[in-house]
């Protein structure tokens, strides 16, 4: 209180003084006299008070009317007005000037404390309305948006700075001025700009809409308008406001442009593509995609991307959902699908000899945010067909397995032809001399009366000797083969002969025989006891590598361009190192063996123009696979 300064303005003297008092008595410490209108305004303006006391009539030319309108217009400082007239005509004229209180003499302290307190409260409230008021209408001008008042007919009443920038009409130009008569709206948007004051009639807000406005120069701008009705004096305004989205439009198509290029793009990639969300369901797929799987978008799009592909081991799955929340990639992972529908003849033959599709799969996470909706987490998916790529893989393994496998043969050939030769010369020299031990011991049996036991040594002898020419003679068809006749037959024939011929031998080993033949296979050519020669060394070795009992299992088919025959058995089975060395000449394990049936074997399919396999497991049992070529005639038949 003691801080406000206060200015008398009074040409009684004695009253001035009286009311100076007053004012210190309740606090005004800081008060001021001025006893003409003159020297108020030069004390004005020198101390700046915060109130002033004025007499309405002074003496002089100035009297406290004209005092008090100069210190509103020229200070803004609030005055109360003291006087003894309380007439209409001098009240009148002191209302115009807008006092913040009036005095009738005489008064006391209370009086004067009230009015006091009243006029600087009320000046302080009025300033702060005042530059609330300015604040307001600052931002109302000066906001980005334009801001604009109509009454319910859409009559133009009000608006800012940026409502001139957007529609290009002065303001001045547009009050009292209706939207639709001004043309500013296109016919189009009428129906639309109707409802939304027929919403506001009743209370109720309405945007944000996009309209299109005409400005005064004829271009067109596209805006977005929210509106918000408003009671004033009975009355409902509304408040529009208009925010130009040219920007935001042309970001937009720009945006679709952009999207229709990179669908465009993603339509044309010779990979498919996937989109898939956090449950693993499909969300958008490419052209490449439907085209290569065949299938059409309703039964894509919402199922699951492992119904879709398959995924019955669950890696798929497992991988797909360790990637959200992670920059990781999955990469190079393999995916074999059995595909139901190959399509064109030229489909079918980019699958692989299983009938699937080999894919490779590479996924990474997305950020994809469509419009007015929050960023998602997706993962793009994308699957390379290299079934093609995995087949010539694959024919190149085989051509180059083929090319060892004629390598070895062409060896193994040669080696023979070498060991045939040597066999040949060797067996000529030795054959003679046995022939020779053999008869003479057999004369000395016939011609002397000779001891027991020397006759058991004689007839061992023989019996070696016979043995040593049988081995000489497998020699001689080894080095010096009899020359094959070759017919047309089925090849059960001989295959069940040499069944027949070592049933004595299965009996006795107790092995069970399982024997199965397609009932119409296709002829071949061959030198049928030869063949059964074939047969007879695989079944006897098989048997003899069951010494404890098994089974012996046959089976015969055709097969493409072939004939084939499986022999195989429960025995003892080859070791590792020694499977590669089972057709080599005088190889064997067994302590009686010489190790030339299977060479023979061997060279007699080679001369059938056939193929021999062998598979074995150690202490699991062995399967010889024999391949024949079917006769050329049988071929076109079938």
């Amino acid at each position: 209180m003691a801080k406000h300064k206060i200015l008398i303005v009074e040409d009684e003297g004695i009253f001035a003084s009286d009311l100076q008092n007053m004012l210190n008595n309740l606090g005004f410490k800081n008060s001021f006299v001025a006893h003409s209108g003159e020297k108020a305004l030069y004390k004005v303006e020198k101390i700046q008070p915060d109130l002033v006391l004025v007499d309405i009539v002074l003496k002089g030319e100035i009297n406290g009317i004209d005092v008090a309108h100069e210190i509103k217009n020229r200070f803004n400082i609030p005055v109360i007005y003291i006087t003894a007239y309380s007439d209409e005509n001098t009240l009148q004229k002191a209302k115009i000037t807008e006092p913040y209180g009036y005095l009738l003499k005489p008064f006391g302290e209370k009086e004067l404390n009230i009015a006091i307190e009243i006029a600087l409260y009320k000046f302080k409230m009025e300033k702060k309305l005042i530059e609330s008021e300015t604040k307001l209408k600052t931002i109302f001008e000066f906001a980005p948006d334009g801001i604009y008042l109509n009454d319910l007919k859409g009559n133009f009443i009000d608006g800012n700075k940026s409502v001139e920038k957007i529609i290009g009409y002065k303001r001045k130009e547009l009050i009292g001025k209706n939207f639709i008569e001004l043309k500013i709206l296109p016919s189009e948007y009428k129906q639309k700009s109707q409802e939304n004051l027929m919403h506001n009639a009743k209370g109720e807000p309405t945007g944000p809409d996009e309209f299109i406005l005409i400005r005064k120069d004829g271009s067109k701008v596209p805006v977005e308008i929210t509106t918000h009705p408003v009671e004033i004096n009975n009355n409902i305004i509304v408040i529009g406001i208009a925010r130009d989205i040219t920007e935001r439009k042309q970001a937009e198509d720009e945006l679709r442009k952009e999207k229709r290029f990179t669908e465009n793009i993603i339509a044309t990639v010779p990979d498919s593509l996937l989109v898939i969300d956090k449950n693993l369901k499909i969300k958008s797929a490419n052209r490449t995609f439907y085209e290569t799987f065949q299938m059409e978008p309703k039964k894509v799009i919402g199922a699951s991307i492992t119904n879709i592909l398959g995924d019955e081991d669950g890696r798929l799955s497992t991988e797909l959902t360790r990637l959200f929340g992670t920059e990781d990639m999955l990469e190079n992972f393999e995916l074999h699908y059995q595909s139901k529908k190959m399509g064109s003849s030229r489909e079918a033959q980019r699958l692989t000899s299983k009938g699937e599709r080999i894919f490779n799969i590479t996924a990474r996470g997305i950020i994809i945010a469509e419009e007015e909706e929050e960023e998602e987490e997706e993962e793009l998916v994308v699957l390379r067909d290299i079934t093609e790529r995995k087949n010539s893989e694959e024919e190149l393994k085989n051509a180059y397995t083929k090319l060892e496998d004629t390598q070895k043969e062409l060896i193994q050939s040669e080696t023979l032809a070498a060991l045939g030769g040597f066999a040949s010369g060797v067996a000529h020299e030795i054959r003679n001399p046995l022939a020779n031990i053999s008869a003479s011991a057999q004369y000395c049996i016939n011609k002397f009366d000779l001891a027991r036991k020397i006759k058991n040594y004689l007839r061992i002898i023989i019996r070696n000797s016979n043995k040593a020419n049988r081995i000489i003679k497998d020699l001689l068809d080894f080095a010096r083969p009899r020359e094959l006749v070759f017919k047309k037959g089925n090849i059960v024939q001989p295959l069940n002969k040499a069944c027949d011929l070592t049933k004595a031998k299965r009996l006795n080993y107790n092995i069970r025989l399982y024997k199965r033949c397609s009932r119409v296979l296709p002829k071949i050519l061959m030198d049928e006891k030869r063949m059964e020669q074939v047969f007879l060394n695989i079944i006897i070795n098989s048997i003899d590598s069951m010494s404890k009992g098994g089974r012996l299992s046959i089976t015969a088919y055709p097969e493409y361009e072939y004939v084939v025959i499986n022999i195989s058995d429960t025995g003892k089975g080859i070791s590792e190192q020694d499977i590669s060395k089972i057709f080599n000449p005088f190889f064997t394990k067994k302590s009686d063996g010489v190790g030339l049936g299977l060479s023979v074997t061997h060279k007699l399919i080679q001369s059938h123009k056939g193929k021999i396999e062998v598979e074995s497991k150690y202490n699991k049992g062995t399967k010889f696979t024999i391949k024949l070529p079917i006769y050329q005639e049988e071929k076109k038949s079938n």
